[in-house]
């Protein structure tokens, strides 16, 4: 199923949902605590990001339960770094409210927005599965599937 994700919730024990918006209506996929590193890839999505998504549809509670996600593509996400400079004097502007933008407290210039940039996200696009110990035996693997090689998960759990 290809769909967009809405939101992500861990829950105690360690396992993590994720709802998609599909085609066919919201889809709550789960990843569960044995999983692994595998769980990590759904803490790092973001509402918006495109997903294709492989797995069994359990009926009750009606889970589709993770065996391979494909990440198609990822919104950007944008962090502030600093308040705005004023052009005029080279001094650093200060709030004029929520929502009102910035304004230099000695000639008054005003600015929109403060400065920003991309933030850099643990997820790259392509194709995730869990560990090998913590696959079905059924499940087939994504080299023998003819697809490319899945991402490798570095332990990158501090981001």
């Amino acid at each position: 199923m290809r769909g967009t994700v809405v939101s992500e919730q861990r829950i105690r024990g360690g396992h993590t949902f994720l709802s998609i918006d599909t085609e066919c209506g919201r889809v709550v996929c789960a990843a569960y605590e044995p999983s692994g590193p595998f769980r990590y890839l759904l803490d790092w999505l973001d509402p918006g990001d495109t997903v294709e998504v492989m797995g069994e549809l359990r009926d009750s509670p009606r889970t589709l339960n993770l065996e391979k996600v494909h990440v198609i593509s990822l919104v950007d996400e944008w962090e502030k770094v600093s308040n705005p400079v004023c052009p005029n004097c080279g001094t650093t502007m200060s709030s004029a409210g929520r929502g009102k933008g910035y304004r230099c407290r000695k000639c008054g210039a005003q600015a929109a927005q403060a400065v920003m940039r991309r933030k850099a996200r643990p997820v790259v696009s392509g194709w995730y599965e869990p560990p090998t110990e913590a696959r079905r035996h059924l499940s087939k693997p994504l080299k023998r599937m003819g697809e490319v090689q899945p991402v490798e998960f570095v332990d990158c759990r501090n981001h």
